[in-house]
């Protein structure tokens, strides 16, 4: 088993907008994971998407306008192994910063603008 470092992109989704804000939150998220050795290697990125939304699943909530928001990860941007001894409980969120947008911006338009070089599952 290796310590990986993984950089996650997560989408606020909303399903009836009240608020006549024209403003969309996305997250970035880096979480610390203990994975099999090959792990990022042998694994598509479209499991790799699959495998992190599932374990790290949708927090929901109601936001200020009523309306019901679902935060999830929509992208894996990048991984780094953890060389260092560190211990942490498996998929621990140790940073995060949020990017707030326009209504019309998708996942494709937030990696192209913040990571045009080096994501995983662009």
């Amino acid at each position: 088993m290796e310590k990986y470092s993984v950089v996650l992109l997560k989408e606020c989704k909303i399903e009836n907008y009240v608020s006549e804000d024209d403003a969309k939150i996305f997250e970035e998220s880096i979480v610390l994971c203990e994975l099999e050795d090959d792990f990022f290697e042998e694994t598509s990125p479209e499991e790799l998407l699959e495998y992190f939304a599932k374990k790290i699943s949708a927090n929901k909530y109601t936001n200020a306008y009523g309306e019901e928001v679902s935060v999830e990860v929509v992208a894996v941007i990048d991984y780094f192994n953890l060389f260092e001894n560190v211990e942490f409980d498996n998929f621990t969120e140790i940073y995060c910063r949020h990017f707030i947008e326009k209504k019309s911006m998708v996942v494709a338009d937030v990696i192209e603008k913040y990571y045009p070089d080096f994501s995983i599952t662009k």
